[in-house]
């Protein structure tokens, strides 16, 4: 049986000096502006995005999740983690780069309380009219429910819309789920592991996109010291892209042990739109490739 599972790290209250940055995201955009009602009690605002990714996982077949996130974010794109952690974001060509460093460890003092956009739906595709609903707990954050069905195929319609909360509420969101990629170089193991200079360009080849993004994500962490999310965003019909060194310069140096590695090569959609004060981007993430690396110098 195939399983699917729906998550959400909205506001999920990770260790902030053990989590590691998300890949998770900067696709195909189209602002909008969303139909918004109740009221808008933050008017701080801030920004925020929901997910809808698909997968295939070894040995379980299909998997995938729904994930939110209002306030706080490993994303170059969003906001910036919380306090434990002092990040700087920079840019070299198509690549967002933030740079994390643990500036204190964190206390047992509860959960930390985070802005939420009350019940999240994402409805169409496989999941149907009635769709998926993800409820924010006490503390703002989004808990996962399983499904154990796919959640979309290629250029299906998904749609959002949230009841509110901190966040104003939303409706009448879209976006057109992309196709799966078939990622040909840089080439992985069967173990899905890879590796490459620090000091040369790295080449990305791809077939099957005919619309949308492809995302590049690559990350090193270094537990409890620092974490470094490069996210390079290419148009996906274009076939192959390149991450220049002076991108993957600001990587650690990853050796599978004390600093570890993921990259990730992924097709994606992406709505973005306002909700009150708040922007919100909207992403369908369908299967390409990735793994853990090691650079080789």
């Amino acid at each position: 049986m195939d399983n699917l599972s729906v998550a959400s790290d909205a506001g999920s209250a990770h260790d902030p000096a053990d989590a590691g940055p998300t890949s998770d995201d900067a696709g195909s955009r189209s602002d909008a502006t969303a139909t918004t009602d109740g009221d808008a009690s933050n008017t701080a605002g801030g920004t925020g995005k929901v997910s809808v990714s698909q997968s295939r996982q070894p040995f379980s077949g299909l998997g995938g999740g729904v994930l939110g996130n209002f306030g706080f974010d490993y994303d170059p794109d969003f906001g910036a983690p919380n306090p434990a952690l002092k990040c700087a974001t920079s840019s070299v060509g198509s690549c967002r780069i933030q740079e994390c460093d643990v500036v204190s460890l964190p206390q047992d003092g509860g959960f930390p309380v985070v802005p939420s956009a009350g019940n999240i739906t994402v409805k169409g595709g496989k999941l149907g009219p009635t769709g998926v609903t993800l409820t924010p707990n006490a503390w703002g954050a989004y808990q996962g429910e399983p499904v154990l069905s796919q959640l979309f195929a290629s250029e299906d319609t998904l749609t959002l819309e949230a009841t509110g909360a901190e966040v104003p509420a939303f409706s009448g969101q879209s976006v057109k789920a992309p196709s799966d990629i078939q990622v040909t170089a840089p080439a992985f193991s069967n173990l899905g592991s890879t590796k490459f200079p620090r000091d040369s360009d790295l080449d990305v080849v791809w077939t099957g996109a005919s619309f949308g993004d492809v995302l590049v994500t690559v990350t090193s962490v270094h537990m409890r010291v620092r974490a470094v999310t490069l996210s390079c965003t290419f148009q996906g019909s274009s076939g192959s892209a390149t991450i220049p060194t002076t991108a993957l310069g600001k990587l650690d140096r990853v050796d599978g042990n004390t600093i570890t590695g993921a990259i990730g090569i992924l097709p994606r959609t992406e709505a973005r739109f306002n909700a009150g004060a708040w922007n919100i981007a909207f992403r369908v993430t369908a299967m390409g490739n990735g793994g853990f690396y090691t650079v080789t110098n």
